[in-house]
């Protein structure tokens, strides 16, 4: 007995033709026929598997179990940190809505605004009828996640800026969209480059170790314990100078920078300056950079005399693509140790691999 297949009565539907065939005689005669569903091409029939599997649950980055019939098919995601995760896992067609502060990767511009990260817009959202929403449940205002409850819809914190949670994040992502093996190439790629770093500052004595003034977009707000930055530059071997103050982003003083005299001043870029991914014109970004320099008293700071004085977008800072940023620190703080470190390389193959994007723009200054 064999079967043959012939595909009748419209696209989504095949008829299985069974025959029966003698041995002896060589004779072949229809013994019955059926009707069966197929998958159009390899999309639908992985879609289809998809559909097929069991109610999932997940432990989200606040400890908060969630429970889905299925791997979810839309979701509206309004941290930007996870939607380019779910983009560089190869799962971007089930990204039905973002937020409006969604740049990276640039397809996701083309996906339905839902307004801010911390307030998105519940009635867009309701629109949209997402399986799942992914956001930052911590900073979230206006009973955004208990009004999204109300309505059915389950939501989910997971927290991709921190590098200590970048492994159990990056690993929750692939789990809750069926692409484990593409969390686990992702992975190897980031934690390769991050054990190279650590390996190598790992040898550079405690007393020789370079003290760093990080800064994000405001003037004068750093960083210390439980904040991204610090972790940052912890991992790129440098002393955070601010990094004993009892809150995770101190607001400190001109006066405390200088007399803490740091050899490297890092700056994050503020979101109105041309800054990131596609930015090829930088006056605006030097121009910043001048003016940094230009502060009170700091004309005697060593990361002022030494030219030691950095912008970086906070795309490659505390983000899932913070092991660039860390690259790129370790090598100005100990450019001999690192001097056959390429972080732009490391950035360009990212690019390449994971997003299959070509690698343009303007990530650190100078």
């Amino acid at each position: 007995m064999y079967i043959y297949t012939k595909y009748l009565g419209g696209k989504n539907y095949e008829k299985i033709n069974i025959f029966y065939s003698s041995y002896s005689n060589g004779n072949v005669t229809l013994c019955s026929w059926m009707w069966r569903k197929k998958a159009t091409d390899n999309k639908d029939a992985s879609q289809n598997a998809l559909t097929e599997k069991k109610e999932i649950e997940i432990t989200d980055s606040l400890g908060n179990k969630v429970k889905l019939p299925s791997a979810p098919k839309k979701m509206v995601v309004v941290n930007n940190a996870v939607s380019e995760i779910i983009c560089a896992l190869g799962a971007e067609d089930r990204i039905a809505g973002v937020s409006n502060e969604t740049k990276f990767p640039e397809s996701l511009k083309k996906k339905e605004k839902v307004g801010k990260w911390n307030t998105p817009n519940i009635e867009k959202i309701l629109e949209i009828k997402p399986d799942l929403v992914i956001g930052y449940g911590s900073f979230m205002k206006n009973g955004t996640v208990d009004k999204l409850k109300e309505a059915g819809i389950p939501f989910a914190t997971i927290e991709c800026s921190k590098l200590g949670k970048l492994n159990e994040s990056v690993e929750l992502i692939g789990k809750l969209i069926g692409e484990e093996k593409k969390a686990e190439e992702y992975l190897g790629f980031v934690n390769k480059h991050l054990k190279y770093v650590k390996d190598r500052v790992e040898k550079i004595d405690k007393d020789k170790r370079v003290k760093v003034y990080w800064e994000g977009y405001s003037d004068f707000s750093s960083v210390s314990k439980g904040a991204g930055g610090d972790e940052v530059v912890s991992a790129a071997g440098g002393l955070n100078i601010a990094g004993e103050e009892p809150v995770a982003f101190p607001k400190v003083s001109n006066e405390f920078i200088i007399k803490k005299n740091p050899n490297v001043v890092v700056k994050t870029a503020k979101t109105v300056i041309p800054f990131g991914y596609g930015v090829t014109n930088i006056d605006k970004i030097r121009e910043f950079r001048q003016n940094l320099m230009k502060r009170t008293g700091w004309k005697d700071i060593k990361a002022i005399k030494n030219d030691k004085v950095y912008v970086m977008s906070s795309e490659i800072s505390t983000s899932v693509r913070g092991v660039v940023g860390i690259c790129y620190l370790a090598k100005w703080c100990y450019p001999d140790e690192f001097k056959d470190l390429n972080p732009e390389a490391i950035h360009k193959e990212m690019f390449e691999k994971f997003y299959n994007m070509e690698y343009k723009g303007t990530w650190v200054c100078p």
